[in-house]
């Protein structure tokens, strides 16, 4: 791992990622004020960093309230798609969704009053 020095830290990287993770589930649309108090960030910062993500397609604001957009679902695929784990765990699984997919359902009911059923019951067609 590559040691960094407080020189090649950037902070405003930090502080989109900061932005980023203030949406959760009990802040799924806040206010820009919202996000600045969440992150401890002015609002200035806070109104900047959401116009970028916006111009770069992660969040929308619409009437003063902010939302993720699902492009913020890519920063998790690049990882997904670089992690020999991932593809470890999708060759494990693949036997078993392949059965599950290749398994044959038989219906739980079968109407009595379908000509196929009183055929089956009757020995022929």
């Amino acid at each position: 791992m590559l040691e960094a020095t407080e020189r090649d830290f950037i902070q405003s990287i930090e502080r989109g990622f900061a932005v980023l993770t203030a949406f959760d589930a009990e802040h799924r649309n806040p206010t820009l004020g919202e996000v600045a108090t969440a992150t401890g960030l002015s609002r200035p910062a806070v109104r900047r960093i959401l116009l970028t993500l916006q111009r770069l397609g992660y969040v929308t604001g619409d009437g003063g309230r902010w939302a993720l957009t699902p492009r913020v679902l890519s920063i998790g695929r690049h990882y997904t798609e670089s992690h020999a784990l991932i593809d470890l765990a999708h060759l494990t699984c693949e036997p078993f969704r392949s059965a599950r997919k290749n398994r044959h359902h038989s219906p739980r009911w079968t109407d009595p009053t379908s000509s196929t059923s009183r055929a089956s019951r009757s020995g022929g067609s």
